[in-house]
């Protein structure tokens, strides 16, 4: 269709009033029309005239199916024509009576239109699009392209296009001209509401929209908050695999918000929120529940939060949020409680909360550029020193944010002071330290690295970003794009990653503890390695020049995969440390657990030789480890003569060989090739110190 479309030309009939006759066969009356349609650029539409018009259609229908049926005998012929199968002001299709060929049909019209040109420049721009055109596009919108793709579906030929250029004859241009951003929109917007709004009330929607998660194994709730605000609602919803998810991943969660996603029922502005944890199996951040609601005050999250809390028993370590005091309340009215009694209204920090440096920065650069200003004095400032002004206060502001300890902080902030109290001669810059004072002294613990264990984790806004013009469309349309569209994007990637498909993606702290691992050769990764107990393969410290730190790396013997580490930054991050890809390296251990096999259902294999268990193998692995570094000497020079043995009996064969008439050349060429490969591979080793490459790493 789409060649169609760039190929085919709008036609333009000529307009002399002639009327024409034609013949047209029964069968391919139906194909004619369409094509007509088509060339130019119209719809026909059954308008036969008379009193009885719906059973004349009906018949002629029939006749077109089923070809001429004689009346009866002793029934009275109508006279004239048999029927029009169409009638419309200057075309009619009929049969007549005396036609000897039944099955023939007379199309008679006139190329005469009075007040418009079909085909015309005018006439094609004022109209709407043919039919056939706007079912192309309605087609392409199911199959869940964009305005982007199906643009680049209808892109012209180059030649085309000099073709019209050079004519300059802007009346024969090909139909997909006439297709832009609006006729895409529309059709999405049609096809989004006929997929997601269940009901014209929206109530009614959402709540259909429950049971269709509960049956598809998910979990929702919805709330009305009239009681605090009039119309206020939420609806919260995840599934099982999202659940699964956010309770492996608790320790660190952010509470992102986005504003004005949607419409109630009463076109009020509504807001998402979503929980996103970075999934410690892929390294990427994943969206793992949503809430929508159309009130920003702290109900909504509460309620939220408390359902998580009771119904499925997911309580955080740490949440991340943008600086919002009314998350802050609700985070704390859910979970942070002494002895979970809200009577007392006093709050401890059972779940910790932290502020996004990123929006910390941003709201720090945007109130020094309003509130850094020269006094009125002494006006007379040029841009290079307000910009250096307003950089060295935001340095000063963010060695407070990378203190290391209280006391750091302290010290930072005692500059800090000090620095607007002496600049406050020719700046404005005790209004500075006031906003500062106000809105983030007193939240330091949440937004400074001095009370934080992770390291620096800047939160930006998502990137990914589904039909982003559709933001005035009701919420059940947004629930459809989360549930029906993102949801199956985001398990699709997940199982690729699982599946190997993918690398799990690394952040920079990662990639930097991996170019640490790399930085050792072979002989220096063993050393590290000093031994191994049962599941646990112990690591020696990187840092400590002493060699006296022994940091603990548990084995799944299971599953076959690294679990955990003792050393600080693993039980921080929870994400692989330096000791971890250093067992990876070496014992070839997997990083993350494996997908689960799907082989159950398969009749078990015949019986073979009983192989090792993995935390035999495991023990294998390090057995011949502990073996090379005890007597590592012994075991080269072992593999040496055994190898240089091997040789000389070689040369001894390839003699006699030598001295044979006839000889297998296949034979002869691919032990040829075998003993080639071993040279390159021995003249590599013998070139290197650091053997193969390190930078390989099994997921």
């Amino acid at each position: 269709m789409e060649n169609y479309l760039t190929t085919t030309f709008i036609a333009r009939p000529e307009d002399d009033g002639s009327t024409i006759e034609l013949k047209v066969s029964r069968i391919d009356y139906h194909n004619w029309i369409e094509e007509q349609e088509k060339y130019y650029n119209c719809k026909f539409y059954n308008k036969t005239n008379g009193s009885k018009t719906s059973d004349r259609k009906t018949k002629n229908e029939e006749y077109l199916r089923n070809g001429y049926t004689p009346p009866p005998p002793g029934q009275k012929r109508s006279r004239g024509k048999l029927g029009y199968i169409f009638n419309e002001a200057g075309f009619t299709a009929f049969v007549n009576k005396d036609s000897e060929d039944k099955n023939m049909i007379t199309v008679q019209y006139r190329r005469k239109h009075t007040g418009h040109e079909p085909g015309s420049n005018i006439d094609t721009t004022s109209g709407t699009l043919p039919r056939f055109v706007m079912e192309f596009i309605q087609a392409q919108v199911e199959k869940s392209l964009t305005w982007r793709n199906i643009k680049h579906m209808l892109r012209l030929d180059k030649d085309i296009l000099e073709n019209i250029l050079d004519s300059e004859d802007y009346d024969q241009l090909p139909q997909s001209v006439r297709i832009d951003y609006q006729h895409v929109y529309y059709a999405m917007k049609i096809y989004l509401r006929r997929q997601s709004q269940f009901d014209p009330s929206m109530v009614t929607s959402l709540e259909k929209w429950g049971a269709k998660i509960m049956q598809e194994r998910g979990y929702y709730t919805s709330k009305n908050l009239d009681r605090f605000e009039e119309g206020m609602f939420f609806f919260a919803f995840m599934s099982q695999w999202q659940l699964k998810l956010l309770k492996e991943n608790r320790d660190l969660v952010c509470l992102d918000s986005t504003h004005k996603t949607c419409v109630d029922g009463a076109k009020h502005d509504c807001y998402l929120y979503t929980l996103v944890a970075r999934c410690t199996t892929t390294g990427k951040g994943k969206p793992l529940g949503w809430m929508i609601t159309n009130s920003q005050a702290q109900y909504p999250i509460l309620y939220w939060l408390k359902w998580l809390k009771d119904e499925h028993g997911y309580i955080p370590s740490r949440v991340m949020i943008d600086d919002s005091d009314t998350e802050i309340i609700a985070i704390n009215k859910a979970y942070n409680y002494v002895n979970n009694d809200p009577s007392t209204n006093i709050f401890i920090d059972k779940v910790k909360i932290l502020i996004c440096h990123w929006h910390v920065l941003r709201a720090w650069k945007k109130n020094i550029l309003t509130k850094l200003t020269a006094k009125t004095s002494n006006p007379q400032k040029t841009l290079r020193e307000k910009k250096a002004m307003r950089k060295h206060a935001l340095s000063l502001m963010m060695n407070m944010m990378r203190a290391e300890t209280p006391l750091d902080f302290d010290l930072e902030h005692e500059k800090f002071e000090t620095w607007c109290i002496d600049a406050d001669d020719e700046w404005d810059s005790d209004r500075l330290y006031l906003y500062f004072e106000r809105e983030f002294l007193s939240k330091r613990e949440k937004w400074s690295q001095a009370w934080r264990t992770l390291t620096m984790y800047i939160k930006a806004p998502s990137s990914q970003v589904y039909l982003p013009s559709l933001r005035r469309q009701r919420v059940d349309v947004l629930v459809y794009i989360l549930w029906s569209l993102v949801l199956p994007d985001l398990m699709q990637d997940h199982l690729c990653t699982v599946a190997k498909f993918k690398l799990r993606r690394m952040d920079k702290a990662e990639r930097a503890r991996l170019a640490r691992v790399n930085e050792l050769n072979d002989e220096e990764a063993y050393a590290m390695i000093v031994g191994q107990e049962g599941d646990i393969i112990k690591v020696l410290s990187f840092t400590d020049p002493d060699e006296s730190t022994v940091y603990d790396v548990l084995i799944n013997v299971d599953d076959d995969f690294l679990e955990s580490c003792t050393c600080l930054d693993q039980q921080t991050n929870k994400s692989p440390c330096k000791h971890m890809y250093l067992v990876n390296r070496v014992f070839n251990i997997s990083l993350i657990r494996p997908q689960a096999s799907s082989s159950s259902s398969l009749p078990p294999p015949p019986p073979s030789s009983p192989s090792p268990s993995s935390s035999q193998q495991q023990q294998q692995r390090v057995d011949v480890m502990d073996t090379n570094s005890e007597t590592g000497g012994d075991l080269s020079q072992e593999a040496i003569d055994r190898f240089v043995d091997s040789f000389e009996l070689l040369k001894i064969e390839a003699e006699k060989t030598v001295n044979k008439k006839r000889v297998p050349v296949a034979v002869i060429n691919r032990l040829a090739t075998q003993f080639q490969e071993a040279t390159n591979e021995m003249r590599s080793w013998n070139s290197s110190t650091s053997g193969p490459s390190r930078t390989q790493i099994r997921y």
